[in-house]
């Protein structure tokens, strides 16, 4: 189990940071308004929170598949506080800047609690396993599966967003 914990996390941050890297330097060469060139500027910073988040998810869908069902309720209920709490207290003190360096600190924090339980509570002296070229591949063919679904849900969520605000606006 630590094995394949570990394996998703090396190999998942490693494709958030490739991912960063590419959207970074795609952006920089983009020709924004002038409204957004600040903005442009911001979105590698933001970016940096992809790694920490996918970290955070690591860990809570483990709780869930180990069946601590708990400490995963309590780790979706913390990490919706903490990131909402950054932003408001990011924005409130710094602006746009500070509302965007909320996403990276709010999923560091929430990765770094629950990599510490991991580590220091669940698999205390525990041996990690190296996953065989099978099971990577196994891992692999899932992560692009989840992948998929997850950025599906997030498009949904985000058209839901974008719709709600466009009717608020209009009433």
């Amino acid at each position: 189990k630590l094995g394949i914990i570990n394996h998703a996390l090396s190999h998942g941050t490693m494709f958030n940071l490739i991912l960063i890297a590419c959207i970074s330097i795609i952006s920089f060469f983009y020709p924004h308004a002038a409204d957004f060139k600040v903005a442009a500027y911001l979105l590698p910073f933001i970016l940096l929170g992809l790694p920490l988040h996918f970290c955070f998810d690591v860990f809570s869908t483990s709780l869930r598949a180990l069946f601590r069902n708990r400490e995963y309720a309590l780790a979706a209920v913390g990490a919706a506080a903490c990131v909402w709490g950054v932003k408001v207290f990011g924005a409130h003190f710094g602006g746009i800047v500070g509302a965007s360096a909320a996403y990276p600190v709010a999923y560091g924090i929430m990765a770094a609690i629950c990599g510490m339980y991991f580590y220091m509570v669940l698999f205390r002296n525990v041996r990690s396993e190296k996953v065989s070229k099978e099971e990577s591949r196994h891992l692999r063919s899932y992560s692009i599966q989840y992948a998929v679904t997850n950025g599906t849900w997030s498009m949904f969520l985000q058209n839901d967003l974008f719709l709600l605000g466009l009717l608020l606006a209009s009433s």
